[in-house]
């Protein structure tokens, strides 16, 4: 199993932009983006914390998947964060690949990120889209807004 590990240290928002601003390098860039696009006063993306204490779950460990296969071990053994992130696979199996994962996720009721392919994660309604940098200024983030998907923007590349 290839895995990643990352911690969520930030409650996984990007609603608060004292957190971005926080983070010199990729805060500037966010704001760029953001300005550019008239989003800045527009935009306020779901906080990855619910306010229902009958619901609540920590983020805790967040791991990196390239495969949908490998997600019921994890959320089978308490992951309930993960991110599938695949770069070596065409459309057709791609497609079928994160939906298998978003499958998986909502069957254990865990929060699935899915990597880059923003458009797909809308589709499937992920709980969530994470963009590298450079991919920003390419995705439609008032369309990933008003799907209520969670963004999660890398810190370097």
């Amino acid at each position: 199993m290839n895995v990643q590990i990352k911690k969520i240290t930030r409650g996984g928002s990007l609603a608060s932009l004292e957190q971005v601003f926080s983070q010199p390098l990729w805060g500037f860039f966010l704001f760029y983006i953001l300005s550019r696009h008239n989003l800045m006063s527009t935009l306020c993306f779901p906080s990855c914390i619910s306010n229902d204490s009958h619901n609540f779950k920590q983020l805790g460990i967040y791991p990196i998947v390239n495969r949908a296969d490998e997600l019921t071990l994890l959320l089978e053994s308490g992951i309930t964060t993960v991110q599938v992130r695949i770069k070596d696979l065409d459309s057709g199996a791609l497609r079928a690949e994160l939906t298998k994962a978003d499958s998986i996720a909502k069957k254990f009721s865990a929060r699935l990120f899915i990597n880059d392919y923003w458009k797909i994660a809308i589709e499937l309604n992920a709980y969530g889209v994470h963009l590298g940098q450079e991919d920003l200024e390419d995705a439609n983030l008032v369309a990933i807004h008003q799907a209520g998907l969670r963004l999660g923007v890398s810190t370097h590349n």
